[in-house]
């Protein structure tokens, strides 16, 4: 088992015993979050993207590539999103200046910003949805999808 997937298995250990001794049972929504941890995080990591859930960045000479998972406020489904700012972080349209080791890929101008979904289409129907499929499939999805997003890009330098 590698260090990183030691680290995750551990993480869910311990967050999965934080609930059971709460008397509480973890949502869909916390069981995705753990499955995208498992599932993406590590590949993030290997691409050398720091941060932490929902919030990841990419810093280069030339620039931050960005990466944000956004859930459905009604529950299920989630999509991610993608951008990339200058190294120098980014200003707002209101012109407040947001620190390239704060940026997220939501402070981008939507224009701006690519949207990774389980296929195309509008609405939340276009996410993906772990309400009608096990978390574990879904992830592996997620990933599959971003790891094509990022094959259409070229690493920052």
């Amino acid at each position: 088992m590698s260090t990183v997937s030691s680290l995750v298995a551990q993480f869910e250990f311990s967050t999965a015993l934080r609930f059971f001794r709460k008397g509480m049972e973890m949502s869909e929504r916390d069981r995705m979050i753990l499955a995208l941890k498992e599932a993406v995080q590590p590949y993030l990591r290997l691409v050398k993207f720091s941060g932490a859930f929902p919030h990841y960045r990419r810093i280069g000479n030339d620039r931050i590539d960005l990466v944000t998972f956004q859930f459905d406020k009604n529950g299920g489904g989630f999509i991610m999103e993608t951008a990339q700012c200058s190294v120098d972080g980014i200003i707002t349209a209101w012109g407040a200046h947001i620190a390239p080791s704060k940026a997220r890929a939501w402070d981008v101008h939507p224009d701006k910003r690519t949207r990774i979904q389980a296929k195309a289409g509008a609405g939340t129907d276009a996410w993906f949805r772990f309400d009608a499929n096990p978390t574990s499939i879904v992830a592996q999805d997620a990933l599959n999808h971003l790891k094509a997003a990022f094959g259409r890009q070229e690493p920052p330098n």
